[in-house]
């Protein structure tokens, strides 16, 4: 399926055009003449070039295997030298301006091709994926008129940030020290920011970490000391394995311009005053003096001596307006795909689906009810009526259970399976626990009835009524399984089945949220070094606990759960003054699964779960691409009446958008595709990003391993 829309060829910002040219040619941007768009057998027509080459599509002898003779998923297939400048050397179909002889090596290069099989109407290929899709592959004139994104692209600060073609961009040249940065503006889109590379000081051990000293400085400009933080992000793994915050938001004081608060906050990261910045940028952004701006951004901690921040400024009004795209493409910058290396390249990609089902997604909420957290649940409890609303708007089919952390004999539990049981075996308590105390036993006592994971109620609900009422029947304890009885609760819901209300529903989507002020218990019984106020953790403590966790992961990473946690606790590097510990092992949870945390302690412990009904539409309506997408350059196209190609808009209230935390591509509005109907979408992708896999655990955050490679 080919799409039927004229757009951008290459780094031109002339549209490609037949207007004066024969037929079966195109106006060459480059050089306004006329040149060929249909190659022979083996070749690709390559725009900057103005020729036909040699190309690695499937007409260039590669494996078929769909039944119809098309559908053959190649690397590099149309795209060309796509993002090259007129006078550049390269000609491998790799895009990276740095580098005029980058070419491609591993999987995804001209002699790796990715197969997908498509076994016709009558078996349709189903992945274990609550996408539910039917995955079928491209033909190359699928990638042919994709849009390289604009790079700004810096060598000492090793980093290649992708942005829109409409953004203006400046490097910034201080009149004293010396930064690695560049500053930019959009304002067709009503944003302005800055991107820079700086060296962490060593207490700064966590991108969390960094974030808080972000806040910190921002505080310290005059005017801005009432800076706050709006939202704490989502910490995950980069593209290139790096620890990251993503998506993190400070709220600005009413009447803050953007582009005066952009040179405010860069200048200050290294000491400077704003008028001693240096850049070529002009434009002013206006703001209203009773209402706040925001700044949106992305910390990405690469090394003890380099971390990279992006961020974006707009007004709030303009973030948070979807008919706008002025959020799209601000978050497009700091949700983790649009930076890498300076020496990283690009390459196109394509993936095509059948829609195939409704979406289903089954909430498992473990809650820490606690003397400490009763003003928490009941908090949640309160807002039983408004997520349920929001879960409806994501037309996902959702059910909610409720869990506590309380646990009595979990090894002889016979309703638990001997696999979560064996999970137990060596959790022999390192520390001693509370005057030790044998693991998973209730000290002298003390509430709780070693519920060990049971569903309060007996299983799911839709009614949030119930979920209220649940909410507040979670019994005092004293100790705090939260994690452990959250999987115990996972466990106990399996296998799978229809039309139960106390197991998981086969085709469901899985999402683990855990809430409490305290660590996990069983990690604190475990290691001395877990709990209390302590912010770092050493290199050997931290292996440790990863050690420890890892077959708990494993067992949240198999195909039949694959379930990211969410959590409300006590954010590492971050201040909380309501909690009683550090949660790094609940952190190390939530960034190895793909999931995302809240503070306990913000003032609004509500937004995590406004983020937890984002996740259900993003888990369970988005189709995964392959490799790590530069969202600028996504494009989506349906198959509608006749076999005539439509075109989505990019837009969250009528078309699509990305989620780069899932690497999926969601739907909105009345264009979103219906079952049956097929999807192509073509992109850009960073050459690194590919993982192969034979397994699930061996991908990163929520991605799935299928056919080989990490969607």
């Amino acid at each position: 399926m080919a799409m039927s829309v004229v757009m951008l060829a290459a780094c031109s910002d002339d549209a490609s055009s037949t207007k004066g040219c024969p037929a079966g040619q195109i106006t060459n941007p480059i050089s306004g003449g006329c040149e060929p768009v249909d190659c022979p057998a083996g070749h690709i027509f390559n725009p900057i070039k103005g020729a036909c080459v040699i190309g690695s599509g499937p007409d260039a002898g590669h494996l078929d295997t769909d039944p119809s003779g098309s559908d053959a998923v190649t690397q590099n297939n149309g795209l060309g030298d796509s993002g090259q400048q007129p006078g550049d050397t390269n000609t491998s179909n790799n895009t990276n301006p740095n580098n005029a002889n980058n070419h491609c090596t591993g999987l995804g290069c001209d002699d790796d091709v990715i197969v997908v099989p498509d076994t016709g109407p009558g078996t349709p290929y189903r992945p274990q994926d609550p996408a539910q899709a039917q995955y079928h592959s491209c033909t190359s004139a699928d990638t042919r008129n994709l849009v390289a994104p604009k790079f700004l692209s810096h060598t000492a600060g090793n980093y290649l940030l992708t942005t829109e073609r409409s953004v203006n961009a400046s490097l910034v040249t201080p009149t004293a020290g010396l930064l690695n940065a560049h500053v930019f503006e959009d304002t067709q889109n009503k944003f302005t920011g800055f991107v820079v590379s700086l060296a962490p000081q060593a207490n700064q051990t966590t991108p969390a970490m960094l974030s808080q000293a972000l806040l910190t400085s921002i505080q310290s400009i005059t005017g801005m000391n009432t800076a706050s933080l709006r939202h704490a992000g989502r910490q995950t793994l980069t593209h290139d394995q790096m620890s990251a915050v993503t998506r993190a938001s400070i709220l600005l004081p009413n009447g803050t311009a953007p582009h005066v608060a952009r040179d405010a906050i860069l200048a200050r990261q290294i000491g400077l005053t704003a008028q001693n910045l240096g850049h070529t940028l002009t434009a002013t952004f206006s703001a209203n003096a009773n209402a706040p701006s925001v700044l949106v951004y992305q910390i990405v901690r690469r090394s003890n001596q380099q971390y990279v921040l992006i961020a974006a400024l707009a007004t709030l009004a303009d973030y948070e307006n979807d008919a706008l795209t002025t959020g799209t493409r601000i978050d497009d910058l700091v949700s983790g795909t649009a930076l890498a290396y300076a020496d990283e390249s690009m390459t196109d990609q394509c993936v095509s689906y059948t829609i195939r089902d409704t979406n289903e997604v089954d909430i498992i909420i473990s809650l820490d009810a606690s003397g400490s957290m009763s003003g928490v649940q009941n908090a949640l409890a309160n807002f039983a009526q408004e997520f349920t609303q929001l879960l409806d708007a994501t037309g996902a089919d959702w059910r909610v259970g409720i869990t506590g952390v309380d646990c009595d004999n979990i090894q002889n539990d016979a309703g638990l399976s001997q696999e979560y049981r064996n999970l137990w075996s060596t959790a022999s308590s390192g520390a001693g626990g509370i005057f030790g105390i044998e693991i998973c036993k209730t000290p002298f006592g003390i509430g709780g009835s070693g519920n060990n994971g049971k569903l309060i109620g007996g299983g799911f609900t839709r009614d949030f009524q119930q979920i209220d009422s649940r909410m507040r029947q979670v019994s005092t304890t004293g100790s705090e399984y939260t994690l452990t009885m959250g999987v115990a609760a996972i466990d106990r819901s399996l296998p799978r089945a229809e039309n139960s209300a106390s197991k998981i529903r086969p085709n469901a989507a899985v999402i683990l949220v855990v809430v409490t002020d305290e660590n996990e218990e069983l990690f604190k019984q475990k290691f001395t070094f877990i709990g209390g106020t302590n912010q770092t953790l050493t290199g050997a403590q931290r292996t440790e606990m990863e050690a420890f966790a890892r077959p708990w992961i494993e067992y949240l990473r198999r195909p039949d759960v694959d379930a990211p946690v969410f959590g409300l606790y006590w954010l590492p590097g971050q201040p909380c003054a309501g909690a009683t510990d550090v949660a790094h092992d609940i952190d190390h949870f939530v960034t190895q699964t793909g999931g995302a945390g809240g503070s306990v302690c913000q003032g609004d412990v509500t937004t995590t779960f406004r983020d937890i009904a984002d996740a259900t539409r993003d888990l369970t309506s988005g189709l995964r691409l392959i490799g790590a997408p530069v969202a600028t350059t996504i494009r989506v196209a349906k198959e509608g009446p006749n076999n005539v190609d439509s075109v989505l808009n990019r837009s969250r209230i009528d078309g699509f958008d990305f989620d780069a935390t899932n690497n999926s591509v969601l739907f909105e509005g009345p264009s979103a595709p219906q079952v049956d109907e097929r999807v192509v979408v073509p992109y850009m992708r960073w050459n690194r990003s590919v993982q192969p896999c034979e397994t699930t655990s061996q991908c990163t955050g929520t991605r799935k391993c299928m056919n080989g490679v990490c969607r």
